[in-house]
C-alpha cells in the first residue's frame, strides 16, 4: 500500500494520537499551555473519530492532498470521504424539521442518497416553472468547437475569436466569461482585440472577491473571466447582460475523489456536470425584471443535453436556442 491509500496512514494516525495523549497527560494546565491544550484536545477528538471510521470504512476515503517540504518529508495530508451520507446525522438532528431550499435539486432520490436522508422522511416540493420570462434568459448554443483535453489547445484560437465577437456585440455592457481553468482564461485574455482585452478582469491571484466585484460594478463595460464564478455570485441587472460558458464543466478527473466516484457511478458524474451548468446559467438573471443572454461555445453541450435531458429542469431546457 502506498501513501495514496488512506489505510496506509492508519499507523501514523495512531502514533500521532499517542503523542497527543502523552502531551495532554503531562500538561500542567498553566496559562501558557491552555491554548495548546485546547487545540490538542480538539485534534485528538478528530483523530480518534477519523481513525475509527477509517478502520471500518477504508474504501470510503481518499487521500485528497499530500504536501511535502523541500527534503521530501510529509508536512500535511488531507483526507476526503467518497460518500458523505453517513456523516450528516448530526446536521439534521438539531431540530425536529429541517427546510432545504435550492434551485438545483433536480431529483429527490439523488439528493436523499447524497445527503444520507431516508426518502420516506422527506416531503419534496417542486416548483417546476420559472417566474422569469424565458425571453429574458435565453441560452444560445453556438457549437464553436468540440472541446476536450485533446482538442482544447488547438481550439483556443477559434474560441478566442468567438469571444471577441461576442464581446464586441455587447460593447457597452458588462458580462462574465466562465472557463474551466486559468490556462484557458489566460490564453483568451492574451488573444482578444485590444479594446476587449482591456475590459477583462480575472480572479486569478485576487482573494478579495468582494473588492473585485465592486471594481467590476464601477467600470463601464467590464467583463469578468474566471473558472470560479459559477456559483455564489450575484451578477444582477447591469452587472451582467451577457455571459459565456466556454466548455461543458465536467468534474475534474485529476481530483481523486471525483475519479473514484466516476468509476463507481457514471450517473453521479453526469449529474454533477448538469448541476454546474445550471448553477453557471443562473449567475446573470436574478429577478423577473432582469435579463441576460448566455452563450455556450462547446459543441459537446448539445450532445450532452440531448442524452441527459432528464437531468435538467424544464426552465433550463425551454431557454435553449440552437444555432
Amino acid at each position: 500500500m502506498g501513501r495514496d491509500d488512506p489505510a496506509a496512514w492508519l499507523d501514523v494516525l495512531l502514533r500521532f494520537k499517542e503523542e497527543l495523549e502523552e502531551f495532554l497527560g503531562s500538561s500542567h494546565g498553566g496559562d501558557d499551555e491552555q491554548g495548546r491544550v485546547a487545540v490538542c484536545m480538539d485534534m485528538l477528538d478528530a483523530i480518534v473519530s477519523f481513525s475509527e471510521d477509517l478502520k471500518v470504512n477504508p474504501t470510503n476515503w481518499v487521500v485528497s492532498s499530500l504536501e511535502k517540504d523541500g527534503e521530501g518529508s510529509v508536512e500535511e495530508v488531507g483526507f476526503q470521504p467518497i460518500l458523505v451520507g453517513g456523516y450528516t446525522a448530526p446536521l439534521f438532528g438539531v431540530a425536529d424539521s429541517i427546510l432545504l431550499m435550492s434551485a438545483t435539486v433536480f431529483s429527490k432520490e439523488r439528493l436523499c442518497d447524497v445527503l444520507g436522508i431516508r426518502e420516506e422522511e422527506v416531503c419534496f416540493v417542486r416548483v417546476s416553472e420559472s417566474s422569469f420570462p424565458v425571453e429574458n434568459r435565453r441560452i444560445r448554443a453556438l457549437n464553436v468547437a468540440q472541446l476536450n483535453q485533446a482538442t482544447m489547445e488547438a481550439s483556443l484560437p477559434i474560441i478566442s475569436r468567438a469571444i471577441d465577437e461576442i464581446m464586441s456585440n455587447h460593447a457597452g455592457e458588462r458580462g462574465v466569461i466562465h472557463t474551466t481553468s486559468y490556462k484557458q482564461a489566460n490564453y483568451i485574455m492574451e488573444h482578444l482585440s485590444e479594446p476587449n482585452r482591456d475590459r477583462l478582469t480575472t480572479t486569478e491571484g485576487n482573494p478579495d472577491r468582494s473588492g473585485l466585484l465592486r471594481g467590476h460594478g464601477e467600470r463601464a463595460a467590464s467583463v469578468l473571466i474566471s473558472p470560479s464564478l459559477f456559483q455564489g455570485v450575484d451578477l444582477k441587472d447591469e452587472l451582467s447582460r451577457f455571459q459565456v460558458i466556454v466548455k461543458v464543466p465536467y468534474p475534474d478527473l485529476s481530483d481523486r475523489r471525483t475519479g473514484v466516484l466516476l468509476h463507481r457511478n457514471q450517473t453521479w458524474y453526469d449529474w454533477q456536470t448538469a448541476l454546474r451548468l445550471v448553477q453557471t446559467y443562473g449567475r446573470s438573471v436574478r429577478s423577473e425584471t432582469d435579463y441576460a443572454v448566455t452563450y455556450v461555445l462547446d459543441s459537446n453541450f448539445t450532445g450532452f443535453l440531448r442524452i441527459h435531458r432528464d437531468l435538467f429542469p424544464a426552465y433550463f431546457l425551454e431557454a435553449l436556442v440552437e444555432r
